[in-house]
């Protein structure tokens, strides 16, 4: 590799670095790749002392506290009684799916609901959308909004992952986004069947758990009171304080 690496080496010790994984198990990697341990250990510091690299960690520090917060969820999550069924209630009124079910992240599968739902005045449907039949399989979805399945034909079966394990189905920097989902996500499986109504809250993905029959309709659902809650990927971010000295250098590489 000669006295720098690769581009594609550097891009991937960076990322590593920014994950705080430890250098010894880097120099590790790149000594399989051919490197000597010096040179492993020079290109290792060398990207440490960068001062971009010591601005990314504090950029990613963040992460890496979502992250523990996104597993310790999860822990929880899979203490809950429930948390490999879906609960199927005969009738729901609109205060209870909210209350009891959306506030609280929990899906739920109703028989008979759009229409106690829609004439209760408590819940707002919007964005309507048709669901012929459909694959056997398919990546996961995420559901950017409370979405509520009603299935006016047929049958439709699906597999749900609760949002504690994003990170088991997109990996820590996307790489999962167009390969399978971890083996140890939770999967949770149900099947709506013609006139229910599945609840699918904010931040859970789905995808087909077989062939689907007949046809649904796909509502965003938010309580007719309230702004709608959604999970959007990104947002403008305010930037951080800048330094106090002045923006340019002199040789030498101080600034003034």
């Amino acid at each position: 590799m000669g006295r720098g690496l690769a581009p594609e080496w550097r891009r991937w010790l960076i990322e590593n670095l920014l994950l705080a994984v430890k250098p010894a198990r880097l120099m590790k990697v790149l000594a399989g790749a051919g490197l000597s341990e010096a040179a492993a250990r020079a290109a290792i510091e060398r990207e440490i002392g960068d001062p971009c690299l010591r601005g990314g960690f504090r950029a990613t520090s963040t992460q890496r506290k979502l992250e523990g917060l996104l597993r310790a969820y999860g822990a929880l999550h899979r203490q809950a009684p429930w948390h490999q069924d879906v609960e199927r209630r005969r009738a729901l009124t609109a205060e209870e799916l909210l209350r009891r079910y959306a506030l609280r992240g929990r899906p739920v599968i109703a028989g008979d609901a759009i229409p106690a739902m829609v004439g209760s005045g408590g819940l707002r449907l919007r964005e309507p959308r048709l669901w012929i039949g459909g694959p056997a399989s398919g990546p996961p979805r995420r559901a950017a909004a409370d979405l509520l399945v009603y299935q006016v034909l047929g049958k439709r079966p699906l597999e749900l992952i609760p949002w504690p394990d994003f990170l088991r189905v997109q990996g820590r920097m996307g790489e999962r986004r167009r390969a399978a989902v971890s083996r140890d996500a939770l999967r949770v499986r149900v099947r709506v069947e013609a006139g229910e109504a599945l609840l699918i809250p904010v931040g859970w993905w789905h995808r087909p758990a077989g062939p689907a029959s007949g046809a649904a309709v796909c509502y965003q659902v938010s309580q007719a009171r309230a702004p709608a809650v959604a999970w959007r990927g990104g947002g403008a971010i305010a930037p951080t304080a800048p330094p106090r000295t002045r923006a340019w250098c002199v040789p030498g590489g101080a600034s003034r």
